[in-house]
């Protein structure tokens, strides 16, 4: 249960990855241009957004970085110096109160499961002997569930944290003693029931595309984490991506995308009340996709400046 929980809040919060873009429809494919360049200054990219005498710094972040890789945090915590507040992205949790939602969850999932094609089972066996699992713990589940632990198995394999960049943000903030609190929440169980109800064809995708990752490696994460970290905006958009693109066209999944990005603009300009400055770490892509968080600003009247 918790292999399953652990997949559905990854999934939700649209971890980039490797595979095939052009079987799906992709909510974040088209970028704005003038929003990527390359920072000037040490570490990975800023963008500013002000109005009036208030300032909000925004940093863009992946959702993992691999284990010990090193980023300059100097302007991270001169930035956090006396500011009013860091926005954390939005995401999915659960509680104790979800536990009912969550075992009904489970029980879909594992619900009138078939067999794979053959071709498709035996890249399940491949993967699971490479990972050093079996295959039954990815079968036994429908091929959307079987895709979100084998997407975190393969993480772990490979030594990906999903909890960085953003630990190392909160860590600096709270030796700063500036407040920390998300943009948005939302209910993994609700979330999950739109995963659940995939239709067998993007089900099927899903564990393809997963499947496409484990075989890529890492070579190609740790070369867009790379980039991220010394600021090369466009270095760290063009790994190929899958996971994200296969959640996003789930029922319902793409609606929830644009909910987030609203929700994480209207948080920037909701502490944009405030004199002073305040800090934001945002998912990098949803930063500067079209109709994404500073695409939304722009359109509202706000001043956003690229990267420093």
């Amino acid at each position: 249960m918790r292999r399953l929980i652990a997949g559905l809040v990854m999934a939700l919060c649209l971890a980039p990855a490797l595979g095939r873009a052009d079987e799906l429809v992709d909510p974040e494919a088209v970028l704005v241009d003038e929003l990527i360049v390359e920072a000037r200054l040490p570490g990975p990219a800023w963008w500013k957004v002000t109005d009036g005498d208030s300032t909000v710094y925004v940093l863009g972040a992946p959702n993992a970085l691999p284990k010990g890789l090193a980023w300059d945090q100097t302007i991270l915590k001169r930035r956090l110096e006396g500011a009013n507040r860091l926005i954390l992205p939005a995401a999915a949790t659960a509680g104790f109160g979800d536990i009912g939602g969550l075992l009904a969850l489970r029980k879909q999932a594992r619900r009138d499961v078939q067999p794979l094609p053959a071709p498709l089972q035996a890249r399940v066996d491949a993967a699971a002997a490479r990972l050093g699992k079996k295959s039954d713990r990815y079968l036994e589940w429908k091929p959307v569930a079987g895709a979100l632990m084998l997407l975190s198995d393969n993480r772990k394999a490979t030594r990906v944290d999903p909890a960085e960049p953003h630990q190392a943000v909160v860590k600096a903030a709270k030796k700063a003693r500036v407040k920390a609190g998300r943009a948005a929440t939302y209910e993994a169980v609700l979330l999950g029931r739109a995963i659940m109800a995939a239709p067998d064809s993007a089900s099927l995708t899903c564990l393809e595309v997963a499947l496409d990752e484990v075989e890529a490696g890492p070579a190609v994460f740790r070369a867009t984490a790379q980039a991220w970290a010394v600021g090369n905006v466009r270095g760290a958009l063009d790994g190929r991506r899958s996971y994200d693109l296969c959640i996003n066209a789930l029922p319902g999944m793409g609606d929830q995308l644009n909910r987030a990005n609203a929700d994480q603009a209207a948080a920037i300009a909701e502490a944009l009340k405030t004199p002073g400055h305040s800090v934001a770490v945002m998912s990098l892509r949803s930063l500067v996709s079209q109709n994404g968080v500073l695409d939304r600003l722009r359109r509202q009247g706000l001043t956003v400046s690229t990267p420093e």
